[in-house]
């Protein structure tokens, strides 16, 4: 396809990466970055005082122009505080924030650009994300929980009813890599909230549908990695995704009126999820305790409705959690014994 190249009258996009170790997936990162068919503006590298050799691995693509490095000498503690340093440095109109560990479909940028420059009232537009493995494996396509359907086809939709009729039930934006928004709705709600580890991105996207509308893609265009290296991965198993997504419900509240079927489909939804991370992971018990501060404070005689929830939750999770650890020991004893291709990380 035709390349576009950044002329008069095309608004210029920053491409902002956020860096912590990952150095095994910087190339390809990069190169899907380089390779969009919609002209990149300017690539804001933003390393995370990385200790893996993540810097050598990007040395060859320093002599590009367009590359700035931004080194921390210390960790931020804080994803989304390199989030909101990257927006705030960039030039571009819009900006895409492409993680570190993931790649993209070459059209992506033209794709989500020529959405945005048809509806000028969107925030942001995204698009499906495919799941891989470290090792590029296709996992699954991703699709929101509640709707087996509306994803498949392109949409528009205004900003606040997306937020109080599918938002509210979870994070339908899937990860950042998927995103392309407007800088100045990003600055004018206030960035992301860097009081947090995993939700960030979700009351970030809340914050900007508040004051604009949401394009959807329904082409697969952005990869998005599931790996144990990831923030989400390490939160799940001591608790904090479920405390952050009941502060996410409370924010929600205060903010929008909320059916109350779809009120109630949050809630019970977060609390099944916390019992199956409590019976996958062990969750400690000073998180579970902060977790039944959280529901209780949203939710009157919150432990008869835990004691509701329990026999069905328990009745689905338990045979699920053994048939997963009986076909994961499985995969791993073949694995083993053949030797299967791709296996292995391959050599950079």
């Amino acid at each position: 396809m035709e390349r576009f190249f950044a002329m008069s009258g095309l608004p210029r996009v920053s491409v902002v990466i956020p860096n912590y170790n990952h150095a095994r997936f910087l190339r390809r990162r990069l190169e899907t970055v380089l390779q969009q068919t919609y002209a990149v503006d300017e690539i804001l590298f933003l390393d995370d005082a990385s200790t893996d050799g993540s810097l050598r691995e990007i040395e060859g693509y320093l002599s590009d122009s367009r590359l700035r490095l931004v080194v921390n000498t210390e960790n931020s503690g804080c994803p989304f505080r390199q989030w909101n340093r990257g927006v705030r440095m960039a030039r571009g109109e819009f900006v895409w924030i492409a993680e570190s560990d993931d790649y993209a479909d070459p059209r992506f940028l033209e794709t989500l650009v020529t959405a945005l420059i048809r509806h000028r009232d969107a925030g942001l537009a995204y698009c499906r994300s495919i799941i891989v493995d470290a090792n590029e494996r296709r996992l699954r396509s991703w699709s929101p929980i509640q709707s087996a359907t509306r994803w498949q086809k392109s949409f528009v939709n205004e900003g606040k009813d997306e937020c109080k009729r599918y938002m509210v039930l979870e994070n339908t934006i899937p990860n950042a890599s998927a995103v392309v928004f407007r800088r100045d709705v990003y600055l004018r709600v206030g960035g992301a909230p860097e009081d947090v580890k995993i939700v960030g991105d979700w009351l970030l996207w809340v914050k900007m549908l508040m004051s604009s509308d949401v394009a959807y893609e329904a082409e697969p265009l952005s990869y998005f990695r599931e790996h144990p290296g990831t923030v989400r991965a390490a939160m799940a198993r001591n608790g904090r995704v479920i405390e952050e997504n009941l502060d996410v419900l409370q924010s929600f509240s205060r903010s929008l009126v909320i059916p109350e079927k779809t009120w109630e489909a949050a809630f019970r939804r977060n609390i099944d999820l916390w019992i199956v991370m409590a019976l996958r992971y062990g969750i400690p018990l000073e998180a579970n305790a902060r977790i039944c501060r959280r529901a209780r404070g949203l939710r009157p005689h919150f432990r008869r409705f835990l004691l509701w929830r329990l026999p069905a939750t328990l009745s689905t999770a338990v045979p699920c959690l053994v048939g997963k650890a009986i076909s994961n020991r499985l995969g791993q004893a073949v694995r083993r014994r053949h030797a299967l291709p791709g296996d292995r990380p391959e050599a950079r």
